[in-house]
Protein backbone atom coordinates (compact mmCIF):
# COMPACT_ATOMS: atom_id res chain seq x y z
CA UNK A 1 0.00 0.00 0.00
CA UNK A 2 1.56 3.30 -1.09
CA UNK A 3 0.08 5.31 1.81
CA UNK A 4 1.28 5.11 5.37
CA UNK A 5 0.06 2.54 7.84
CA UNK A 6 -3.05 3.56 9.73
CA UNK A 7 -3.55 3.42 13.44
CA UNK A 8 -5.86 0.41 13.36
CA UNK A 9 -8.39 1.36 16.02
CA UNK A 10 -8.73 4.91 14.75
CA UNK A 11 -9.17 3.75 11.19
CA UNK A 12 -11.72 1.15 12.18
CA UNK A 13 -13.89 3.70 13.97
CA UNK A 14 -13.75 6.11 11.05
CA UNK A 15 -14.38 3.48 8.41
CA UNK A 16 -17.36 2.08 10.29
CA UNK A 17 -18.83 5.56 10.62
CA UNK A 18 -18.14 6.93 7.17
CA UNK A 19 -16.82 4.22 4.91
CA UNK A 20 -13.33 4.05 3.48
CA UNK A 21 -11.65 7.45 2.95
CA UNK A 22 -8.34 8.59 1.57
CA UNK A 23 -5.69 7.71 4.10
CA UNK A 24 -3.97 11.09 4.30
CA UNK A 25 -7.19 12.54 5.69
CA UNK A 26 -6.77 10.15 8.60
CA UNK A 27 -4.35 9.93 11.50
CA UNK A 28 -1.42 8.05 9.96
CA UNK A 29 2.32 7.52 9.99
CA UNK A 30 4.49 7.56 6.90
CA UNK A 31 6.07 4.30 5.84
CA UNK A 32 9.83 4.03 6.14
CA UNK A 33 11.33 5.94 3.23
CA UNK A 34 8.01 7.52 2.26
CA UNK A 35 8.07 11.28 1.78
CA UNK A 36 5.29 13.80 2.05
CA UNK A 37 5.75 16.00 -0.97
CA UNK A 38 7.19 14.45 -4.12
CA UNK A 39 7.26 15.43 -7.77
CA UNK A 40 4.56 12.87 -8.58
CA UNK A 41 2.42 13.77 -5.56
CA UNK A 42 3.19 17.25 -4.21
CA UNK A 43 2.05 18.45 -0.81
CA UNK A 44 -0.26 21.48 -0.86
CA UNK A 45 -1.33 23.61 2.07
CA UNK A 46 -4.52 25.27 0.90
CA UNK A 47 -4.30 28.21 3.28
CA UNK A 48 -7.59 30.04 3.74
CA UNK A 49 -7.16 33.52 5.17
CA UNK A 50 -7.51 34.04 8.93
CA UNK A 51 -7.55 30.41 9.97
CA UNK A 52 -4.22 30.35 11.83
CA UNK A 53 -2.33 29.30 8.72
CA UNK A 54 0.59 31.75 8.68
CA UNK A 55 2.19 30.01 11.65
CA UNK A 56 1.79 26.63 9.99
CA UNK A 57 2.94 27.88 6.60
CA UNK A 58 6.26 29.12 7.96
CA UNK A 59 6.84 25.79 9.75
CA UNK A 60 6.18 23.87 6.53
CA UNK A 61 8.56 26.15 4.68
CA UNK A 62 11.37 25.54 7.19
CA UNK A 63 10.89 21.78 6.92
CA UNK A 64 11.19 21.78 3.13
CA UNK A 65 14.16 24.16 3.21
CA UNK A 66 16.02 21.81 5.56
CA UNK A 67 15.27 18.93 3.21
CA UNK A 68 16.56 21.06 0.33
CA UNK A 69 13.28 20.47 -1.48
CA UNK A 70 11.82 23.00 -3.88
CA UNK A 71 8.66 24.60 -2.49
CA UNK A 72 6.56 27.55 -3.54
CA UNK A 73 5.35 29.95 -0.90
CA UNK A 74 3.29 32.87 -2.19
CA UNK A 75 3.61 35.25 0.74
CA UNK A 76 6.58 37.13 2.11
CA UNK A 77 5.59 38.92 5.28
CA UNK A 78 2.06 40.15 4.49
CA UNK A 79 2.36 40.44 0.71
CA UNK A 80 0.95 37.52 -1.27
CA UNK A 81 1.99 38.27 -4.83
CA UNK A 82 1.99 34.72 -6.19
CA UNK A 83 -1.35 33.01 -6.85
CA UNK A 84 -2.55 30.08 -8.91
CA UNK A 85 -2.54 32.12 -12.11
CA UNK A 86 1.13 32.96 -11.48
CA UNK A 87 2.09 29.29 -11.85
CA UNK A 88 1.72 29.41 -15.64
CA UNK A 89 3.69 32.64 -16.17
CA UNK A 90 7.11 32.64 -17.77
CA UNK A 91 8.70 33.61 -14.45
CA UNK A 92 7.37 30.59 -12.55
CA UNK A 93 6.62 27.94 -15.19
CA UNK A 94 9.67 25.74 -14.56
CA UNK A 95 9.51 26.25 -10.81
CA UNK A 96 5.84 25.24 -10.87
CA UNK A 97 6.70 22.09 -12.81
CA UNK A 98 9.35 20.99 -10.26
CA UNK A 99 8.10 22.11 -6.83
CA UNK A 100 7.20 19.34 -4.39
CA UNK A 101 5.26 21.63 -2.04
CA UNK A 102 2.91 24.60 -2.48
CA UNK A 103 2.41 26.45 0.77
CA UNK A 104 -0.14 29.18 1.09
CA UNK A 105 -2.93 31.08 -0.60
CA UNK A 106 -3.32 28.84 -3.66
CA UNK A 107 -6.96 28.26 -4.61
CA UNK A 108 -7.42 24.47 -4.87
CA UNK A 109 -9.10 23.95 -8.25
CA UNK A 110 -7.18 26.74 -10.00
CA UNK A 111 -3.92 25.30 -8.68
CA UNK A 112 -4.62 21.71 -9.77
CA UNK A 113 -5.75 22.90 -13.18
CA UNK A 114 -2.57 24.94 -13.68
CA UNK A 115 -0.25 22.13 -12.54
CA UNK A 116 -2.03 19.63 -14.79
CA UNK A 117 -1.83 21.91 -17.86
CA UNK A 118 1.87 22.54 -17.24
CA UNK A 119 2.54 18.82 -16.83
CA UNK A 120 0.66 17.96 -20.04
CA UNK A 121 2.87 20.31 -22.04
CA UNK A 122 0.12 22.81 -22.84
CA UNK A 123 2.63 25.62 -22.23
CA UNK A 124 5.46 23.92 -24.05
CA UNK A 125 8.44 21.96 -22.68
CA UNK A 126 9.18 22.41 -18.96
CA UNK A 127 12.00 21.30 -16.70
CA UNK A 128 10.14 18.57 -14.75
CA UNK A 129 7.30 16.15 -15.44
CA UNK A 130 4.92 14.77 -12.81
CA UNK A 131 3.36 12.08 -14.98
CA UNK A 132 -0.24 13.18 -14.44
CA UNK A 133 -1.40 11.38 -17.55
CA UNK A 134 -4.82 10.11 -16.47
CA UNK A 135 -6.60 13.26 -17.71
CA UNK A 136 -6.32 14.17 -21.38
CA UNK A 137 -8.00 17.17 -23.01
CA UNK A 138 -7.60 18.54 -26.49
CA UNK A 139 -6.90 22.15 -25.56
CA UNK A 140 -3.78 22.59 -27.67
CA UNK A 141 -0.82 24.84 -26.91
CA UNK A 142 -1.75 27.71 -24.60
CA UNK A 143 -0.08 31.14 -24.51
CA UNK A 144 2.25 31.36 -21.53
CA UNK A 145 0.52 33.32 -18.81
CA UNK A 146 -3.04 32.46 -19.87
CA UNK A 147 -4.88 30.21 -17.37
CA UNK A 148 -6.12 26.88 -18.78
CA UNK A 149 -9.82 26.39 -19.65
CA UNK A 150 -12.20 25.63 -16.81
CA UNK A 151 -12.52 22.05 -15.60
CA UNK A 152 -15.63 19.91 -15.33
CA UNK A 153 -16.47 18.22 -12.04
CA UNK A 154 -15.39 14.77 -13.26
CA UNK A 155 -12.04 16.20 -14.34
CA UNK A 156 -11.46 17.75 -10.92
CA UNK A 157 -12.13 14.35 -9.35
CA UNK A 158 -9.42 12.86 -11.55
CA UNK A 159 -6.86 15.47 -10.48
CA UNK A 160 -7.46 15.69 -6.73
CA UNK A 161 -5.85 12.29 -5.91
CA UNK A 162 -2.57 13.54 -7.40
CA UNK A 163 -1.82 15.62 -4.28
CA UNK A 164 -1.54 15.30 -0.53
CA UNK A 165 -2.96 18.36 1.16
CA UNK A 166 -4.16 20.00 4.33
CA UNK A 167 -6.81 22.65 4.89
CA UNK A 168 -8.22 24.49 7.93
CA UNK A 169 -11.73 25.96 8.10
CA UNK A 170 -13.07 28.62 10.46
CA UNK A 171 -16.60 29.58 11.51
CA UNK A 172 -17.69 32.08 8.83
CA UNK A 173 -18.72 35.06 10.96
CA UNK A 174 -15.56 34.88 13.06
CA UNK A 175 -13.46 34.55 9.92
CA UNK A 176 -15.06 37.60 8.33
CA UNK A 177 -14.65 39.66 11.49
CA UNK A 178 -10.97 38.73 11.70
CA UNK A 179 -10.42 39.27 7.96
CA UNK A 180 -11.91 42.76 8.13
CA UNK A 181 -9.85 44.01 11.06
CA UNK A 182 -6.64 42.47 9.72
CA UNK A 183 -6.84 43.44 6.06
CA UNK A 184 -9.21 46.39 5.84
CA UNK A 185 -9.89 48.37 8.99
CA UNK A 186 -6.37 49.60 9.67
CA UNK A 187 -6.27 51.19 6.21
CA UNK A 188 -8.82 53.87 7.09
CA UNK A 189 -9.73 53.67 10.80
CA UNK A 190 -13.17 54.91 9.89
CA UNK A 191 -15.73 52.13 10.01
CA UNK A 192 -16.23 49.35 12.48
CA UNK A 193 -17.22 45.96 11.09
CA UNK A 194 -20.95 46.53 11.63
CA UNK A 195 -20.82 49.91 9.90
CA UNK A 196 -18.95 48.45 6.94
CA UNK A 197 -21.45 45.61 6.64
CA UNK A 198 -24.49 47.89 6.79
CA UNK A 199 -22.99 50.13 4.11
CA UNK A 200 -22.13 47.32 1.67
CA UNK A 201 -23.97 44.06 2.36
CA UNK A 202 -23.18 42.93 -1.20
CA UNK A 203 -19.40 43.03 -0.62
CA UNK A 204 -17.73 39.72 -1.54
CA UNK A 205 -16.68 39.25 2.10
CA UNK A 206 -20.33 38.80 3.04
CA UNK A 207 -20.94 35.86 0.73
CA UNK A 208 -19.89 32.23 0.43
CA UNK A 209 -16.34 33.26 -0.42
CA UNK A 210 -14.69 30.08 0.93
CA UNK A 211 -17.02 27.93 -1.21
CA UNK A 212 -16.17 30.09 -4.22
CA UNK A 213 -12.45 30.09 -3.43
CA UNK A 214 -12.30 26.29 -3.30
CA UNK A 215 -14.23 25.67 -6.53
CA UNK A 216 -13.24 28.53 -8.83
CA UNK A 217 -11.38 27.11 -11.80
CA UNK A 218 -14.24 24.69 -12.43
CA UNK A 219 -17.28 25.36 -14.59
CA UNK A 220 -19.77 27.11 -12.33
CA UNK A 221 -22.66 24.84 -13.32
CA UNK A 222 -20.76 22.01 -11.61
CA UNK A 223 -20.29 23.85 -8.31
CA UNK A 224 -21.68 21.88 -5.37
CA UNK A 225 -21.02 21.02 -1.74
CA UNK A 226 -20.27 17.49 -2.96
CA UNK A 227 -17.35 18.87 -4.96
CA UNK A 228 -16.07 20.69 -1.86
CA UNK A 229 -16.24 17.35 -0.04
CA UNK A 230 -13.89 15.90 -2.66
CA UNK A 231 -11.20 18.21 -1.27
CA UNK A 232 -12.15 17.73 2.37
CA UNK A 233 -11.92 13.96 1.91
CA UNK A 234 -8.54 14.08 0.17
CA UNK A 235 -6.94 16.59 2.53
CA UNK A 236 -6.11 16.40 6.20
CA UNK A 237 -8.95 18.69 7.32
CA UNK A 238 -9.63 20.52 10.55
CA UNK A 239 -11.06 23.65 12.13
CA UNK A 240 -9.37 26.64 13.68
CA UNK A 241 -11.63 26.45 16.73
CA UNK A 242 -9.94 23.18 17.67
CA UNK A 243 -6.56 24.04 16.25
CA UNK A 244 -4.38 22.03 18.63
CA UNK A 245 -6.26 18.80 17.88
CA UNK A 246 -5.96 19.44 14.15
CA UNK A 247 -2.27 20.27 14.55
CA UNK A 248 -1.40 17.26 16.70
CA UNK A 249 -3.09 14.96 14.18
CA UNK A 250 -1.00 16.59 11.46
CA UNK A 251 2.20 16.03 13.47
CA UNK A 252 1.63 12.27 13.32
CA UNK A 253 2.21 12.51 9.58
CA UNK A 254 4.74 15.38 9.76
CA UNK A 255 6.67 14.87 13.02
CA UNK A 256 9.20 17.57 12.06
CA UNK A 257 6.61 20.19 12.98
CA UNK A 258 7.33 21.86 16.34
CA UNK A 259 5.21 20.73 19.27
CA UNK A 260 1.96 22.59 19.80
CA UNK A 261 3.16 24.37 22.94
CA UNK A 262 5.82 26.13 20.85
CA UNK A 263 3.31 27.58 18.40
CA UNK A 264 3.00 31.33 18.27
CA UNK A 265 0.12 33.14 16.59
CA UNK A 266 1.94 35.24 14.00
CA UNK A 267 -0.86 37.33 12.56
CA UNK A 268 -3.76 37.99 14.95
CA UNK A 269 -6.57 40.06 13.49
CA UNK A 270 -5.58 43.00 15.69
CA UNK A 271 -1.92 43.00 14.64
CA UNK A 272 -2.06 46.41 12.99
CA UNK A 273 -4.28 48.05 15.59
CA UNK A 274 -3.45 50.12 18.64
CA UNK A 275 -3.58 47.71 21.63
CA UNK A 276 -5.99 49.94 23.53
CA UNK A 277 -8.31 50.13 20.53
CA UNK A 278 -7.99 46.38 19.90
CA UNK A 279 -9.23 45.57 23.40
CA UNK A 280 -12.48 47.36 22.66
CA UNK A 281 -13.27 45.09 19.71
CA UNK A 282 -15.61 42.20 20.50
CA UNK A 283 -17.35 40.15 17.79
CA UNK A 284 -20.06 39.36 20.34
CA UNK A 285 -21.16 42.97 19.92
CA UNK A 286 -22.78 41.95 16.62
CA UNK A 287 -26.54 42.15 17.05
CA UNK A 288 -28.78 39.13 16.60
CA UNK A 289 -30.12 40.68 13.40
CA UNK A 290 -26.60 41.18 12.03
CA UNK A 291 -25.58 37.65 12.92
CA UNK A 292 -28.55 36.02 11.26
CA UNK A 293 -28.21 38.24 8.20
CA UNK A 294 -24.50 37.44 7.85
CA UNK A 295 -25.15 33.74 8.40
CA UNK A 296 -27.88 33.67 5.78
CA UNK A 297 -25.45 35.16 3.24
CA UNK A 298 -22.80 32.53 3.99
CA UNK A 299 -24.77 29.33 4.48
CA UNK A 300 -22.54 27.21 2.26
CA UNK A 301 -19.44 28.37 4.13
CA UNK A 302 -21.18 27.52 7.40
CA UNK A 303 -22.04 24.08 6.08
CA UNK A 304 -18.43 23.51 4.93
CA UNK A 305 -17.14 24.53 8.35
CA UNK A 306 -19.59 22.27 10.18
CA UNK A 307 -18.62 19.36 7.92
CA UNK A 308 -14.95 19.97 8.68
CA UNK A 309 -15.71 20.21 12.40
CA UNK A 310 -18.00 17.18 12.75
CA UNK A 311 -17.36 14.86 9.85
CA UNK A 312 -13.67 15.27 9.10
CA UNK A 313 -12.03 16.44 12.32
CA UNK A 314 -14.69 15.34 14.76
CA UNK A 315 -15.21 11.94 13.10
CA UNK A 316 -18.93 11.98 13.71
CA UNK A 317 -19.21 14.30 16.69
CA UNK A 318 -18.58 17.96 17.37
CA UNK A 319 -14.99 18.62 18.36
CA UNK A 320 -14.44 20.60 21.53
CA UNK A 321 -13.40 24.21 21.25
CA UNK A 322 -9.95 25.10 22.56
CA UNK A 323 -10.37 26.78 25.93
CA UNK A 324 -10.08 30.53 25.72
CA UNK A 325 -11.63 30.92 22.28
CA UNK A 326 -14.41 33.43 21.80
CA UNK A 327 -18.04 32.44 22.06
CA UNK A 328 -19.92 31.01 19.10
CA UNK A 329 -21.53 33.84 17.16
CA UNK A 330 -23.86 31.49 15.28
CA UNK A 331 -24.55 27.76 15.58
CA UNK A 332 -24.23 25.63 12.43
CA UNK A 333 -25.01 22.08 11.37
CA UNK A 334 -23.73 20.03 8.43
CA UNK A 335 -26.80 20.83 6.36
CA UNK A 336 -26.07 24.57 6.43
CA UNK A 337 -28.77 25.37 8.97
CA UNK A 338 -27.94 28.07 11.51
CA UNK A 339 -29.39 29.46 14.72
CA UNK A 340 -28.31 31.74 17.54
CA UNK A 341 -26.75 30.38 20.74
CA UNK A 342 -28.24 31.28 24.07
CA UNK A 343 -27.09 34.65 25.45
CA UNK A 344 -23.86 34.97 27.43
CA UNK A 345 -24.60 34.75 31.14
CA UNK A 346 -22.14 35.94 33.78
CA UNK A 347 -19.43 36.29 31.15
CA UNK A 348 -19.68 32.60 30.21
CA UNK A 349 -20.45 31.31 26.74
CA UNK A 350 -23.46 29.09 26.26
CA UNK A 351 -22.64 26.09 24.04
CA UNK A 352 -24.42 25.58 20.75
CA UNK A 353 -27.22 23.16 21.46
CA UNK A 354 -29.09 21.08 18.94
CA UNK A 355 -32.28 22.91 19.80
CA UNK A 356 -32.43 26.37 18.29
CA UNK A 357 -32.65 29.46 20.47
CA UNK A 358 -34.58 32.54 19.33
Amino acid sequence: MMFGKLFFTFALIVNVAFGDRNTFALHRELEAGEELGTLEKPFIFFHLEKTGGSTLRSSFNEIYKKKDKLSMIPCKNMRCEIEASSLVTEEFLNVSSCAVAFLGHFDPTLTLNALWAIDQGHYGPVKCNRGWSNLKKDIGLLPIGRPPPLLRAEEVKQLVPHVDCTIILREPLSQRWSFYYFFEYHKNHVEQFSEFYKKDTSHWLFSDFVYWKILQGMEEKDYSIDMVKVYLEQCHTGVQESYVDYYNDLRVTIPELPTAEHLQHQNPSTRFLDPIEAKKLDPNSLSMTERTSLANASRKDGQIWALARDYYQGHGKKVNRTKGFECDLVCWDIEGNYWLPEPIVGGKCAPCRETKYF
